[in-house]
């Protein structure tokens, strides 16, 4: 019983986080960290890097943007916790088909190419049910790709999270470089990893 019990927790984690075997191969750094640091040597045009995130955490979590996005998405669970973070992945990262955390609402995602001239194939996939099931789990959860998101600049993408919300991304290969990305989302509950900063104040 044991055994059975340890191996349903271990899909279910699987099926809500996707595949985190290549975890060490993504950089990412909360955006109110950088908001939250003091000067230092190492990074000279931190005030300047701070300005630019003060407009854009101002522009994504204000009360018009949120009205906007919770009309457009038909949404009536209230967001309580907030992520909004910068991420790196880098040659190798990938991860496996799966539709996210079941205490978060909404997800959204800005692509930032090093070069907005280049045809990337960074993409977020999206998957059926049905190619979910049929997922390799033997090769980190892999599976045909339904559609695919232009991984193009001044561009993104949002959708519900729910418990067909299935997507994945392909292997990020060495010739490719690397896949840079702002990834906002909204939660109904708090996380264990939460901070002040994270809680969502909509007046």
């Amino acid at each position: 019983a044991d055994k059975r019990t340890a191996s349903q927790m271990k899909k279910n984690a699987y099926s809500a986080a996707g595949s985190n075997n290549f975890a060490d191969r993504r950089w990412k750094m909360s955006a109110f960290d950088i908001l939250s640091m003091k000067p230092t040597r190492k990074w000279p045009d931190l005030s300047r890097a701070k300005a630019t995130w003060v407009v854009l955490k101002n522009i994504l979590f204000s009360k018009r943007v949120k009205d906007l996005l919770w009309n457009r998405f038909n949404l009536t669970r209230k967001p309580v916790y907030r992520d909004f973070r910068v991420q790196s992945d880098f040659s190798g990262y990938s991860i496996g088909v799966h539709p996210d955390s079941p205490k978060k609402i909404l997800t959204m995602m800005f692509y930032v190419p090093l070069d907005a001239n280049n045809v990337y194939n960074f993409g977020t996939c999206l998957h059926t049910p049905a190619q979910y099931k049929a997922r390799d789990v033997k090769h980190n959860g892999k599976a045909v790709c339904l559609k695919k998101f232009m991984f193009a600049s001044n561009s993104g993408y949002s959708f519900v999270v729910n418990k067909r919300s299935y997507h994945s991304v392909d292997t990020v290969t060495k010739s490719s470089g690397v896949r840079q990305t702002i990834l906002v989302n909204w939660y109904d509950q708090m996380l264990a990893s939460s901070k002040p900063y994270n809680k969502v104040k909509y007046r």
